[in-house]
């Protein structure tokens, strides 16, 4: 395969992944009526749960790109996808406010698993126009990101959906996994961290 296509498929790729990613670090800001309703929640709680969603899936991303470069990107890039799908597809079914603290908190390190090791994959799977390919992958994660909310409150008020079924949006993440496992091949220097 021509390494212009290669690179092409790539930045479809991580793109998609950021797209399906932002997708889910979003899911929780139509939701806050029906969690404000069904746990009586007050506004200092509300602001407990959007803090911890940014700061899980936001500050951390420090950390995990810390550890990734010292001991390895691809682990991150591929589990950030599952784990903030799964996670964030069960907020739905939480039966108490701290068990959906709990989801936001592990679904957000999912987010954040994944944002600096796929910035950087990015750019480089962009070989030709560098520039353009970032664009791409920066807008694909912004659409995901103003969807997050319309698919969330879908999934919860569609009646052949609904909270009970919303787990199964986490299709999404894996499929992303899956195919980043599968075509996003790194640098040899990440490899022997890797080992």
């Amino acid at each position: 395969m021509k390494q212009t296509t290669l690179s092409k498929i790539n930045v479809a790729v991580i793109s998609f992944g950021h797209g399906v990613t932002d997708l889910y670090a979003n899911f929780l800001a139509a939701l806050l009526p029906v969690f404000v309703d069904k746990f009586s929640l007050s506004k200092t709680s509300i602001g407990i749960m959007i803090s911890v969603m940014g700061i899980s899936g936001s500050m951390l991303q420090v950390v995990y790109g810390y550890i990734g470069d010292k001991w390895g990107r691809k682990a991150f890039l591929v589990s950030g996808p599952a784990i903030a799908g799964v996670f964030m597809s069960f907020i739905g079914l939480s039966p108490n406010y701290p068990t959906l603290i709990a989801i936001l908190l592990i679904g957000g390190m999912g987010v954040s698993a994944f944002h600096p090791h796929a910035a950087s994959v990015a750019g480089e799977m962009a070989v030709k126009n560098r520039d353009a390919g970032l664009a791409i992958f920066m807008a694909i994660g912004t659409v995901g990101y103003a969807l997050g909310p319309l698919f969330s409150a879908y999934l919860m008020s569609a009646p052949y959906i609904g909270p009970n079924r919303m787990p199964y949006a986490s299709f999404l993440g894996i499929i992303s996994a899956v195919l980043l496992f599968k075509f996003i091949k790194l640098k040899k220097v990440d490899r022997i961290k890797e080992k």
